[in-house]
This record gives structure tokens, sequence and C-alpha cells, in this order.
């Protein structure tokens, strides 16, 4: 590749698009420690993970070497065993934040910081690559713009472990500068980017792995190393390590599928929750831009609209090859027609990938406006490829498509910053990604409603400010088992869920993106009381629960003293009484 020198810093570049994340998710930054991005359903149970998992390890830095024996083992859904692995267990974005949970006990801080670093990583990533790939700093900050702030990422604000994207990027950097250099270490880093981002969320792991593995046989191909021992020996060895460090993260849910029966997602689950055909005509709702107008067929993990600004640019990477050029130290030069073939066949790459990404974000059965038009290649995956049975949404395969139109829209950038007014036009076309991508105010503390319920409470209490039944219930001398009423209700069990990592006693309430099947026995006769008494109470006491916590305002109509009469009728009694909840002590 041709030499450049550099306009600006990397430092400049992370620094210029933590200011643009400040500014996208405004007012975020001025509640970092107090409320959490975007809504309090996923995010809430997310930082309930990390605060699990995060206490255990700090237990076991403290000295108490047992507690990484109960890494897996969160204290919901109790008594089952690997509760971590009914979800994402993220690892990665745990220790990222470590320090600062350590230094604060503020697990909310620490969620809104990774939250904020999704975009700032995910950018300064896709511009180290490509910038090795043009040449060009003002292409290569624009396309990490187009990833960082893709429209897509919208509708998933909610789901941390789906924004963490940034380890993708910085793996294909790792790899190209490989084959550009032949050196290892930019291998090393490859392989290591591959394993957090496997780490960090399993959809990628399942989803990304094999564009990587096809990205490599690409450079192999193009620079005649596909009969080169060496290069096929360190990939080898490359993945071995890969594989090394992310099996003991996949085997607890290997074997959660063995002994619980949880862990297989149905056909007809994996196919609701596909993209249709028109999800590239339907951006999100919450888009201030666009979310009124660009709403072809809005449904669940189905608003794959990728910008018209971002398109446009891809679709000037495809046809414009010929016009990149690469700075030197003398000027502006045209590459050679060798780098002129490498950059065509980059775009050529990233453009196939990008459909094939597209068409497998389709799920099983392609649809269009609701309507099955055929078999997509998707299903091949689900029916033969291990794993694939075990996650819900194919529609995320539509953040891989960000990414390469990102990579596109950069060798677009790339080929207009050859011409006379190219540098105002790319600059223009930054404002415009953000524009696209605009929902500030960015929403905190969003409550979910549960019918039939009130609401839930706004704040999410912490430190001093945490009820005095959860500090009874941390500090409590001997066994206890906590079970919170309402129960089986999303909201709510998510809050006692959150809480959960206050107290850390086992809880037999719990949320996950899968349920245990001795908990949706409990939800028939638990969920709704006054019901059958008589099954209830028996539901009550096969949970083990040694105490019961009724939040009494979450009964509309006053009615909230029924569950506290129905306790105190089979015997229970008051331990304590906070506000409108109530502690109670279950008499086996």
């Amino acid at each position: 590749m041709t030499r450049f020198r550099l306009r600006g810093t990397h430092l400049e570049a992370l620094l210029a698009y933590a200011a643009i994340a400040v500014v996208m998710t405004w007012p975020l930054a001025i509640r970092l420690g107090s409320e959490i991005a975007w809504d309090m359903g996923d995010p809430v149970f997310n930082a309930w993970v990390m605060r699990w998992t995060g206490g255990q390890v700090l237990a076991a830095l403290g000295g108490d070497f047992n507690a990484l024996h109960q890494y897996w083992h969160g204290n919901i859904f109790s008594p089952e065993r690997l509760t971590i692995a009914y979800s994402e267990h993220l690892t990665p974005q745990m220790l990222q934040t470590l320090p600062i949970y350590a230094a604060t006990g503020n697990i909310v801080l620490c969620y809104n910081l990774l939250f904020l670093s999704t975009f700032v990583l995910s950018g300064f990533g896709t511009y180290l690559f490509v910038r090795d790939l043009t040449g060009r700093p003002l292409a290569a900050f624009f396309a990490g713009l187009a990833f960082a702030f893709a429209p897509y990422r919208i509708s998933q604000y909610s789901h941390l472990q789906v924004l963490s994207t940034y380890w993708m990027s910085l793996a294909l950097f790792g790899l190209h500068r490989y084959f550009a250099t032949r050196r290892r270490r930019p291998l090393v880093g490859a392989a290591a980017a591959l394993m957090l981002q496997n780490l960090s969320c399993g959809y990628y792991l399942l989803f990304f792995m094999p564009f990587a593995a096809a990205y490599c046989l690409f450079e192999m191909t193009r620079r005649r190393l596909l009969r080169d021992v060496r290069t096929w020996t360190s990939l080898g060895l490359a993945a071995i390590a890969v594989a090394a460090v992310t099996w003991p993260f996949v085997s607890p849910y290997l074997e959660l599928r063995r002994t619980a029966d949880v862990g297989v997602r149905t056909r007809d689950e994996v196919v609701q929750f596909a993209a249709d055909v028109q999800a590239f005509g339907t951006a999100s709702q919450f888009s201030r831009l666009w979310g009124e107008r660009v709403r072809a067929y809005p449904k669940g993990e189905g608003e794959g609209f990728p910008g018209f600004t971002i398109l446009a640019l891809a679709a000037v990477g495809l046809l414009a090859g010929r016009l990149i050029q690469s700075g030197r130290r003398g000027g502006l030069q045209p590459v050679s027609e060798a780098g002129t073939r490498r950059t065509r066949s980059d775009a050529i790459f990233f453009g196939i990938a990008a459909l094939g990404a597209g068409l497998l974000a389709l799920g099983p059965i392609i649809r269009f406006g609701g309507q099955a038009i055929g078999t997509g290649p998707y299903d091949l995956l689900f029916t033969y490829v291990p794993g694939f049975d075990g996650v819900r949404v194919p529609g995320r395969y539509l953040m891989i498509v960000a990414l390469f139109l990102a990579i596109l829209a950069g060798f677009g950038a790339a080929a207009l910053l050859t011409r006379r007014l190219g540098r105002p036009i790319v600059m223009v076309a930054c404002a415009l990604v953000l524009a696209e991508s605009w929902v500030v105010p960015l929403w905190t503390n969003v409550r979910i409603a549960s019918p039939g319920f009130e609401l839930t409470p706004r704040h999410l209490a912490m430190g001093d400010d945490v009820s005095p039944i959860y500090r009874w219930a941390r500090d409590a001398p001997g066994k206890v088992v906590l079970i919170e009423f309402p129960f089986a209700e999303p909201a709510y069990d998510i809050l006692a869920t959150f809480y959960a990592g206050e107290h850390r006693r086992p809880l037999v309430n719990g949320y996950s993106g899968f349920f245990s099947e001795a908990y949706l026995r409990r939800a028939t006769f638990l969920r709704r009381i006054p019901g059958d008494f008589d099954a209830a109470t028996k539901a009550l006491r096969s949970s083990g629960a040694t105490h019961a916590i009724v939040h009494e305002a979450a009964i509309p109509d006053g009615r909230g003293h029924e569950l506290s009469d129905w306790l105190l009728g089979i015997g229970a009694q008051v331990v304590m009484t906070h506000g409108t909840d109530k502690l109670f002590a279950i008499n086996k």
C-alpha cells in the first residue's frame, strides 16, 4: 500500500468520536450515575449481569477464590444453576468497567459509560480500518461515523451486547495489517479482537466469524497466498487460540441445554424475529428525522433502514474504485494500477458481504410485507449448524450489514476526496449521517408497562438510597431466599433482579433471555393473587423462599393489601415495613 501522512492523530479522531457521542446521546452525560440509558428493561437486567459477575471477580481478587465457582450461578430463578447462561454473560463489558465499579459501586455509571463507549470505539475501530485501506483520514472518519451512528443502532439502544460491535472492525484492521505487512503482531491483535467480540455478544460469535474467515480467504486469494504454508500455519494457530479462549464461555450454555432443556429456539420464534425485506425501508420510530416518514413495514427487530447518506456514498464506493487516490509525501498521487485493483476488489468483497449479511437477516422464511416469498439461506444454518437454534433474532445480521456499508461508504468518501469539492461534500455527509440518527434528547429510565399493574418506580435506588428491606436481606444472618410480589410481571421482575445484585441473596424471581420451567410453573399460580389460594400457597412453599417482599403499591385500586393478607393468612410474619413495601418471614 502507498505510504501516506496523517492529517491529525488517532487521539484526535478518538476524542472527536467521544465528543460526538456525548452530543448524540445528550443529556445522558449529565445523568451518568443516576439514570440508565434508554429504558428500564434489558439495560437494567444487563446491569445486574455485570453487577453479579463483577462482584464475583472482585470477591476473588479480595481472596475469596471460591467466588469464581459461582460466576455462572447468578442469584435469580432460585434454585436454578447457570442462570447467567440464560442470556449474554457480558464478560468483556464487565471487565472494561470493573475498576470503576470497584471504586464507586455504581453499576448505572458503569453501564452508561459502556453505552457511550460502544459509539466511540465502534467509530474509532472503523476509522483505523478504512484509513488503512484508503489512506484518507477524512474518509476514514466518515466511515467511523457511518458505523458508530448507523440508523439501525437506534433500534438496539436497549441491547448493550448488540451495540458492542467495536471488536469487529478492530479484527478486520488487524487482519488487514497482517496480510499487508506479514508480521504476526497484527494477527495477534486480530485474534484478541475476535476473542473479545465472541465473548461480548453470542450473536456475533455465530454471525461475524464466517465473514472474518471469508475476509482471510479473500486476502489470501488476491495476494496469492493460498498455497503458502506459513500463512495457513499462522492463521491456524490464531484460530486455535480464539477457540481455546472462547470455549470456556460456550460450555456453560451447552451444559444448560443438556441438563435443563433451556437454550433452544423454535423455528416459528426465529421466523418471527427475522427481518422483512421491507425492513430496509423501515427506520426506527425514534429517529427524529425519518421515524414518521420511512416506515415501509414496522415490526419488532425489523428496522433496518441504512440511511440515505450512507447508501449514497456506499454506491459511490462500489462504482468509483478507480477514482480513489492515496497520499504521498510530495502531495496527492493516483494509486498504482495494482492499488486500483486492490481498492476495487475490496469494494466488491464488502459489497457482496453486505448483500450476504442482508440476505441472512431475512431468516429461514423470506417475507415481503409479511407474506412469505421463499426459503432463505438462514434455514440451512438453523437446521444444520450447531448454535443457530439457540439464537432468536436473525434480524441482528443488520448490524453486520451496517458495518460493511460503512466501509463501502468510506471508499465512496475517499473517491469524492479526489475531486475539487470533495472535502466539503464529505464534511456535509458527516453531518447528514448524524442528522439521520438524531434522537436527542436521549431517553433515560423509561419505565416498562405491566398491564394490570401500576408503573414501576422511575428511580433506580443505589448506595444509601437502597430500601432498608434490601439492606436487611443483605446483612441478615442465616439463610435468606427471597421472592417478590408482583411475581412474573417483567417490569417488576427486572427490578427485583436489579436489586438482587445489591443483596446477593437467592431470588425466586428472575428475568432473562430464557425462563426455567419451574419459574413458569410457579408463575401460573403466583402471577395473579388472589386466585386459587391453595395452589398459590403450595407454589410458594415449594419455591424454597424463606422471605417475601410485597410491593403493595404495584396493585391498582388499593388492592395490594390482599397480597399481604394472603401471606398473613398462611402464617407469614411481618419483619419490616418501608412505605408501602412489606417484608415477610414465611413459616414452613
